[in-house]
């Protein structure tokens, strides 16, 4: 018999205009980054070994992918046994990654997307004594890790003519996850416990002005997590810059999922499955008060806002009406 855990979601949005300031590091990142460019990074790992007294298996893995494009880039990888769902029926170890990033640019708007999975069953167990009077010991040793992480990256550099404002609009939708088993406590296993991991997904937009890095500009700092097996997320975003002088700016997109199941501290006995799903649902465009003031390098992203049905329309009948005037005459 195993008994689940599942507990809320959270996610957050901030907005900020603020001095330039190191990064935290991240696990999966563009290296050697130039711009104009699309980056994708997929990244799978594995790392684990069995108890002494369960027969001294161990399992290692270690891969990264990294693909550039001037349009659009796709990485993607796939380890072990991963067919999307927990308890398949295997017999532990059995584990599986999935990890793919796409960046791309499509009509003028940057499309990012990702997704993560990880599963892993370390839920053996090594039974000592006879019936009636039997221990048990977990069948893991301590520091059992799998993950799977992906980063999709869009460098581009925007080269404004004339005091210029602009505005981000974009959207965001996917599916986050966890779900967690184990006969642990049911077995009343000391020094095991139900394994730890996560899932999340997170979003970095940023403008910062060059050769010299003063400002950073419309950052986006979207956070997304999830710990119910699915955790849907759909949302918009938005940000406004101040008014910007003349001159160099680079733009950041970044979007990163990850999954990871483990623990550090004490051998872990669950069966756990993790997603981060976020496919091609990331986009968004700037818009600026003064289009024709805003070229980008790459030459794909356009700056004037999209004309609505209602503007068509009128633009149709004023067509119209100028040829039957044409014709009449």
């Amino acid at each position: 018999m195993l008994e689940r855990i599942s507990t809320s979601c959270a996610a957050s949005l901030v907005l900020i205009v603020a001095s330039a300031g190191p990064h935290a590091a991240r696990a999966v990142q563009v290296t050697s980054g130039t711009t104009p460019h699309v980056y994708a990074v997929s990244y799978v790992n594995e790392d684990w070994l069995q108890a002494p007294g369960a027969g001294g298996l161990s399992g290692f893995f270690d891969n990264t992918e990294q693909l550039e494009g001037t349009s659009a880039a796709t990485s993607s990888q796939k380890h072990g046994l991963d067919d999307g769902g927990i308890f398949t029926g295997c017999t532990p170890p059995c584990i599986g990654m999935t990890a793919e990033a796409t960046a791309r640019y499509v009509d003028g708007a940057v499309h990012l997307s990702g997704l993560s999975h990880t599963y892993a069953n370390f839920d053996t167990f090594v039974t000592f004594g006879e019936p009636g009077n039997l221990s048990y010991l977990s069948g893991y040793a301590s520091g059992n890790i799998v993950r799977a992480e992906s980063n999709a990256t869009v460098l581009d550099r925007l080269t404004i003519t004339e005091p210029v404002q602009l505005d981000l609009q974009g959207h965001v939708s996917g599916n986050i996850g966890i779900t967690v088993s184990s006969d642990s406590e049911m077995l009343n296993i000391t020094g095991a416990d139900f394994g730890s991991g996560k899932a999340d997904a997170n979003l970095n937009i940023s403008l910062v002005s060059t050769p010299i890095a003063g400002t950073v500009l419309i950052p986006v700092s979207l956070f997304l997590q999830g710990f119910d097996p699915s955790t849907p997320q759909d949302q918009d975003f938005a940000a406004t810059t101040q008014t910007l002088l003349p001159g160099d700016y680079l733009l950041k997109a970044e979007f990163r999922t990850a999954t990871r199941i483990g623990t550090v501290n004490r051998p872990n006995l669950a069966v756990q499955d993790m997603h981060s799903d976020f496919g091609q649902t990331v986009t968004f465009r700037i818009l600026a008060d003064i289009p024709g003031a805003v070229t980008s390098a790459s030459g794909l992203l356009t700056f004037a806002p999209e004309p609505s049905a209602e503007t068509l329309a009128v633009v149709a009948a004023s067509g119209l009406a100028l040829l039957a005037r044409r014709r009449r005459a």
